[in-house]
């Protein structure tokens, strides 16, 4: 509370900043009898403060009425306790501003309202429609006001009565009529009527709204309006139902939206013997399309199909062996750039492919670092150098591979085969005479690394453990016995643990 002595403070800060002083001295701050005090001031900044406090007597309002100030009769319009009698006398003024800030005012009554709603000025009564503080009986006067603008600025209210807006969406003005549609506070019993309605252009503008019920999707599924249709099926979450109803469309293009997003089996297997090709298609590029309906598709030996099915992320294992055994160079690069390839898969088309087949797996990540045997040799004999050096960097590189590799052209192979970690210290001797010096330095760098490290054990040192189990001839082993460094170096590794715990 403002003391008495505090008077002269007050009047002082709102001299030098009326808008200022309503900041800083909020509602109840200041006594009534302080406030009947200042009204005796006659300065235009203590009355234009007065006209804007929220404490202000109603009488002193009235008094402020009288004068001409437009800055006063404003913050007046704005104020909540100015008297219902005053707004009305200045819903009549002659300045059109002064008449908008009553529009505005949360305390309009209905009778100022209604007069406001006749005025001449087309802008006062868009900001009157757009006052939720209005009644219907205003709200349904201006939804007949002949300017199609205020019509629509009654959408801005929040408890707009459901009769006026039913009458907007009746509206003679097509733009009010979509206002109604596309308005957020539109409810869903609204906007289905519009679509049941089967009119073109209304059901074109319910679909321009970002989120629709379901079952004004629904309706609008149904529209006799092909493009309305069409649309609508593409946002619907179709049930299953809804799928084999319009699978058996007699219209081509509604067949092929539902292929295109079919997840029942039993839809899926109906689009699969449709006669129209451009259905077949998008089925085929369904990502939720079964097993069964992809051999279905593949019966009818068409090269479209069958290239889609190569790309349809839902391609089984069995599909895609199928499609290997058509031996088709194309396809196999198609089913190469899948993100995941079966093993089984991925052996059928290298063994048709050629070495651009296998530069493209490699190049997708197919062939990593432990290929299958065949693979490998298939690596190890490539005249392409990235692909040989895969085959270098292989962690199960057989000793037969690594001989050949020995000999490779390129010295890069070899200096990459110095650094594989299974190499027998055999071969690693015979890299220490390359031709290529840097391959030398490596090989014996890496030799001498060899004997220094613990444990290490000279190759053809033989134990009791070596004599129990002879070698078997080359000629006599199979694959399973067939001999790797890895093998041969976790051998002596246990050797050399049994000496220890000796």
């Amino acid at each position: 509370m403002v003391a008495e002595t505090d008077k002269t403070a007050l009047l002082r800060a709102i001299r030098e900043n009326p808008l200022a002083a309503l900041r800083a001295y909020h509602a109840g701050s200041i006594p009534p009898q302080t406030l009947r005090d200042m009204a005796a001031e006659t300065d235009a900044p203590v009355r234009l403060f007065l006209a804007a406090y929220p404490d202000t007597p109603s009488r002193i309002l009235e008094e402020l009425s009288e004068c001409e100030d437009l800055d006063i009769l404003s913050r007046l319009a704005e104020n909540p306790r100015t008297p219902k009698q005053v707004l009305l006398q200045l819903a009549r003024h002659e300045n059109p501003a002064i008449r908008g800030v009553v529009a505005r005012s949360k305390g309009i009554s209905p009778q100022t309202a209604l007069v406001l709603a006749d005025d001449p000025d087309p802008n006062i009564r868009e900001t009157l429609a757009g006052n939720a503080f209005i009644t219907p009986r205003v709200q349904v006067k201006l939804s007949e006001d002949p300017v199609p603008f205020v019509r629509t600025a009654l959408l801005n209210i929040n408890r707009l009565d459901d009769e006026v807006r039913r009458a907007l969406l009746d509206d003679c003005d097509f733009c009010v009529q979509a206002s109604v549609l596309l308005n957020g506070r539109t409810s869903p019993e609204i906007l289905m009527n519009a679509a049941d309605s089967d009119e073109a252009l209304a059901q074109a503008v319910i679909l321009k709204r970002k989120n629709l019920p379901e079952e004004v999707l629904g309706s609008l599924s149904l529209s006799s309006h092909h493009f309305i249709q069409m649309q609508a099926i593409e946002r619907k979450e179709l049930k299953a139902d809804e799928q084999f109803g319009f699978a058996q469309s007699d219209d081509p293009l509604v067949r092929l939206r539902v292929a295109q997003r079919a997840n029942q089996p039993e839809v899926q297997l109906l689009l699969a013997d449709d006669a129209d090709n451009g259905v077949l298609l998008a089925l085929a590029q369904n990502p939720t399309l079964s097993a069964a309906a992809m051999t279905r598709l593949l019966a009818h030996g068409q090269t479209a199909l069958q290239e889609a099915l190569a790309l349809n992320p839902a391609a089984t294992e069995d599909v895609l062996l199928e499609l290997s055994r058509l031996e088709d160079a194309h396809l196999n690069r198609m089913m190469a750039t899948r993100e995941q390839l079966p093993e089984a898969v991925l052996s059928a088309i290298m063994e048709q492919g050629d070495e651009s087949l296998l530069y493209l797996l490699a190049n997708r990540g197919h062939i990593g670092t432990t290929p299958p045997p065949a693979v490998l040799h298939r690596l190890a004999e490539a005249s392409l150098p990235s692909l040989r050096m895969l085959a270098v960097q292989a962690t199960n590189l057989p000793l037969i591979l690594m001989n050949r590799l020995l000999r490779d052209p390129l010295p890069a192979i070899r200096m990459a085969l110095v650094a594989h970690p299974d190499l027998p210290e055999s071969l690693l001797n015979l890299l220490c005479l390359d031709e290529e010096p840097a391959v030398q330095q490596a090989a014996r760098q890496r030799l001498e690394a060899r004997r220094q490290a613990p444990h290490h054990s000279p190759e053809g040192q033989t134990t009791d453990d070596d004599n129990a189990h002879p070698p078997v001839p080359e000629e006599d082993k199979t694959e399973e016995q067939e001999e790797t460094p890895s093998r041969r170096q976790g051998g002596i590794l246990k050797r050399l643990l049994r000496k220890v715990t000796r």
